[in-house]
């Protein structure tokens, strides 16, 4: 999350949205450090998402700066988190002399998440482990999955952000933002999870079903598609 009392704006950061270069750009701006904490099975830290701030604002800043966040297509978002959650840790020289720990757990879990990163097609397996792995960060308690609604809506499903932004349109949404706030700014290309074909590839037609089932939450209300 980026929060900025000189622009008076709230930037929530929904994983795999090009959240990471949104925040890179504007760290130098950021003035909300006490909100950078974690809380475990909610979320992880930076990922604070809008009805905890809310809660611990004043009501006269929530109000009157302008809160945006991106989401982006469900099956595209599921393949990105996939390949970024289940990259195995390479091993390298310097890890292994100033981090022999992690070195150890890399290769205790070397074989396991190079089968999962490998994946070509994904199975209704593969999507209900996913969805059940997710749970360990929630974005909101009570909530029964990690959904991207988490960073739109609030427990009731009142929408609490100003804007919506879309990965799939990134730089157009992201010069609407700057614009609005007075900013002149170049996202940079960052954290990118990296694949060689399209989502749509990664998915046989039970998988995509079962895709859209369990995350049909956001698939309505932010108007995705398959295609």
């Amino acid at each position: 999350m980026i929060l900025s009392h000189k622009y008076k704006f709230i930037f929530f950061c929904n994983g795999k949205t090009g959240s990471s270069s949104i925040e890179k750009c504007l760290y130098h701006l950021h003035e909300g450090q006490e909100f950078d904490f974690d809380i475990k099975g909610i979320y992880a830290n930076k990922h604070i998402p809008p009805v905890m701030v809310k809660a611990c604002l004043p009501t006269s800043i929530w109000e009157n700066y302008f809160k945006f966040v991106f989401v982006r297509n469900p099956w595209d978002w599921f393949v990105s988190g996939w390949k970024y959650r289940y990259q195995p840790t390479p091993i390298t020289l310097n890890l292994l002399a100033t981090n022999p720990i992690q070195v150890l757990r890399a290769f205790k879990h070397f074989k396991r998440l190079k089968n999962l990163y490998s994946r070509e097609v994904f199975s209704i397996e593969d999507i209900e482990y996913f969805f059940n792995d997710s749970k360990k960060w929630r974005g909101l308690p009570y909530v029964d999955g990690w959904y991207q609604s988490n960073y739109v809506y609030d427990l009731d499903g009142n929408k609490i952000v100003d804007f919506v932004g879309h990965f799939e349109n990134l730089e157009h949404d992201f010069s609407i933002i700057s614009k609005k706030l007075g900013l002149t700014i170049t996202l940079p290309h960052h954290n990118s999870s990296c694949r060689l074909k399209k989502y749509q590839k990664y998915f046989n037609e039970l998988s995509q079903k079962k895709l859209a089932d369990l995350w049909s939450k956001d698939i309505v209300n932010f108007g995705y598609t398959f295609d």
